[in-house]
């Protein structure tokens, strides 16, 4: 595993309601960050070398 993640979804922190879809779509909270003044959190989907959904590789 390693490499990029196959998809990647950015919100607002605030939305709950935006923020479970990608939870509920496998996806890990990667980053959180601010942007135009308001923090946002990324959420991530990698996969391993099978192709299932893997843990979020932390550096």
């Amino acid at each position: 595993m390693g490499g990029r993640p196959e998809v990647v979804a950015v919100t607002q922190e605030a939305n709950a309601r935006s923020r479970r879809l990608p939870e509920a779509r496998g996806t890990r909270q990667d980053d959180a960050f601010t942007e135009s003044d308001a923090p946002q959190v990324m959420y991530a989907l990698h996969r391993d070398a099978d192709g299932q959904p893997g843990q979020v590789p932390r550096t």
